[in-house]
């Protein structure tokens, strides 16, 4: 069978262009179905089947003012409990435990740094209650006028604070003395220490003498040391006053109940905080 023609435009333009039998085979492309299947390219998570399950529980809660009288008794009774346990610091965070009882004056008053306690024990079982500060001098002519001592007394003197802190215990920050030749000066007893350094024996060459006389304190100048340092002894134990006040007062009902409402936290029935 011969090739058939279709003719196409008019005249001398007619052009013709073989028609292709219904007999001929077209040549196949192979399309890999995979290439345009998007549900086979990519993987769609599946849920489980049985999602787990959560259990809810309703649980009633009560702020400290609407619980009953019971339940209040409860709430202050369980919080007395966690800030004896929790051994919190917050009640020696105060600069005003430094504070002299009488005179009303706190450290910047006498010449101190405001200071915080830096060592102490307060409410323990062997009722060995102590208080300490490292403590710095601000003003020394303050310092030294609220412990009553001259300047004449404080060429002849000089002073530090001690913290003594040993296996039988502690003890409140203290003052110590030492004489000219950088010695500590004793004052154990309330013994008077001036004549210790001096001799007057006149078989004493001057140079065999510790000190020359007008290095030494004189007999009054010996006592206001001694009553400056039992001053700054009282000021140490006013302190440890206010220490073991601020302690106590953590645990009074009024200080809990302020401190719940502060934070507004509610209760459960059992007078936990929910």
């Amino acid at each position: 069978m011969g090739t058939r023609f279709m003719s196409v435009g008019k005249g001398k333009d007619r052009k013709a262009f073989p028609l292709r039998s219904s007999s001929n085979k077209v040549s196949k492309k192979k399309f890999n179905n995979k290439s345009t299947n998007t549900k086979s390219r990519f993987k769609v998570p599946t849920l489980p089947n049985d999602p787990p399950k959560f259990d809810t529980k309703e649980i009633k809660v009560w702020k400290y003012e609407n619980a009953s009288e019971e339940l209040q008794e409860k709430i202050i009774e369980k919080e007395r409990q966690s800030i004896s346990e929790s051994q919190e610091n917050f009640f020696a965070e105060d600069e005003g435990i430094l504070f002299d009882n009488d005179e009303k004056k706190d450290a910047q008053d006498i010449g101190l740094k405001h200071v915080m306690p830096e060592n102490y024990d307060v409410g323990g079982n062997r009722g060995e209650d102590f208080i300490q500060f490292d403590l710095e001098i601000e003003n020394s002519k303050k310092f030294h006028e609220y412990l009553g001592l001259t300047d004449k007394i404080m060429r002849k003197v000089s002073l530090n604070f001690e913290n003594d802190t040993g296996s039988f215990g502690s003890n409140n920050t203290r003052l110590q003395f030492t004489d000219a030749n950088g010695s500590d000066i004793s004052l154990a007893g309330g013994s008077a220490f001036v004549d210790e350094h001096y001799s007057e024996d006149e078989d004493v060459d001057e140079d065999e003498r510790m000190f020359d006389k007008n290095d030494i304190p004189t007999f009054e100048e010996g006592l206001q040391i001694l009553h400056a340092h039992d001053k700054f002894a009282d000021l140490m134990d006013d302190s440890l006053v206010n220490l073991r006040s601020n302690f106590e007062n953590q645990f009074e009902e009024e200080t809990i109940i302020e401190n719940i409402k502060a934070n507004e936290y509610v209760f459960d029935e059992d007078g936990n905080i929910a």
